[in-house]
This record gives structure tokens, C-alpha cells and sequence, in this order.
């Protein structure tokens, strides 16, 4: 009879990232649930936690489990958001969701390196948004610094805790979202990137009567 040789260290470590995995998903599912986000926003948060196959914790994993982390993030997205849709129709409309709207209508031009003063900063809690105009600085297409705007026209730089560290891009005219200490998301929206409302095509007339 063959006996299996059984590493204790190498098995303990596999249920521990087993375990923060699960965990890790649940927190995910509640910030996903309280805020009502969409599938494409949802994946990007879950993809930026450190998970055990995370590129943070093992820069040289293999692709292959890559992919998988991201399919099993992609299904587990779309099968939570199905569940809310369920209990909600309604999208909440604020100041973020206003914009999101109308880049998803129109589109955005680039966003290149450069500090921009005449940005949106946005942060959601469940449905409601508080937006703020301001300042950051882009850098290799990624934020790098952000500044609120005070009513006096000066700036105060903003910083908030955010629960992981990972590259802040930019993609069709909005940040990818910050997952904030107390489970609040943070985007910053670039107005003037916003493509001009395209022209509408000319109706035919209609066939005469007689």
C-alpha cells in the first residue's frame, strides 16, 4: 500500500488563502449589494483585492490561474447583480450616475498626463453621492494626487484610506473606483472630456394622403 506524504505547512497555507478568499468575496458582495454597482465596476473591485492568486501577493502566478480568477470573478458578479436587479429596477440617480449616463452615451476623449483643475470628485455610501469639483494629477494614465476645491478657490488635498493599493486608471472619461476604509466609493469624473451629443438623422417625410 502507497502512503501519500502530506505537507502540514503547505496544507494549512492552502485553507488559509481558501479562507480569506471566502471572506474577502462576502466583503465584496456587501459593497456590492449597498451600492447598487454594475457588473463591469464590480469585477474591477474584486480583481484589485489581495487575494491569494492576486498579481500583488504573486507577481509571477501563472496566467492560466489569471484567467481563472477572473472568469470565477466575472460569474460571481454577474450572478450577485442578477439577485439585486431582482429587488431593485431602478438605478440610483445622483451626481455620479447622472455623469456614468452620459459617458456611456457620448464616450470621452483621452485623458493624458497632465493636472487637471477642472475634474469631479465623487463619493458614494448605498445610493447617495456627494460631488465635489477639484484637482489631480495624471501620471502615466494613472491618478496619482487629488485636491479638493474650497470655497475660498484655493485647494485642499485629499486623501482618503483606501483599502487597497492598486493603480488609479482612467477609463471612458471616470476613474476606476476606490474602495474607501469604510466601504465608500470614490471615482473622479473629467467633465470636459465628455464627446459633443451627436447629430441626429433627418426624418423622411411621410407619404401624402390623397
Amino acid at each position: 500500500m502507497k502512503y501519500i506524504k502530506i505537507d502540514i505547512n503547505t496544507t494549512f497555507s492552502i485553507f488559509n488563502n481558501i479562507y480569506k478568499y471566502i471572506n474577502l468575496l462576502f466583503i465584496h458582495a456587501k459593497t456590492v449589494l449597498r451600492h447598487r454597482i454594475g457588473t463591469k465596476e464590480a469585477v474591477w473591485i474584486l480583481l484589485s483585492l489581495d487575494l491569494p492568486a492576486s498579481r500583488q501577493n504573486c507577481p509571477n502566478q501563472d496566467p492560466m490561474k489569471k484567467l481563472y480568477s477572473a472568469i470565477a470573478a466575472i460569474l460571481f458578479c454577474a450572478a450577485l447583480n442578477a439577485q439585486t436587479a431582482a429587488k431593485t429596477n431602478e438605478q440610483p440617480s445622483n451626481c455620479y450616475t447622472k455623469w456614468e449616463q452620459k459617458f456611456e452615451e457620448r464616450g470621452a476623449e483621452e485623458v493624458k498626463d497632465g493636472v487637471y483643475d477642472d475634474i469631479i470628485i465623487t463619493v458614494r455610501t448605498g445610493a447617495e453621492a456627494n460631488c465635489w469639483t477639484g484637482k489631480v494629477e495624471v501620471k502615466n494614465g494613472a491618478i496619482t494626487a487629488m485636491w479638493r476645491k474650497l470655497q475660498d478657490g484655493t485647494y485642499e488635498e485629499y486623501k482618503p484610506k483606501l483599502k487597497f493599493d492598486v493603480p488609479i486608471h482612467i477609463v471612458n472619461g471616470i476613474s476606476k473606483s476606490m474602495l474607501g476604509a469604510d466601504d465608500e466609493l470614490i471615482n473622479v469624473i473629467f467633465p470636459k472630456t465628455l464627446k459633443p451629443k451627436k447629430v441626429g438623422y433627418s426624418s423622411a417625410p411621410e407619404p401624402p394622403q390623397d
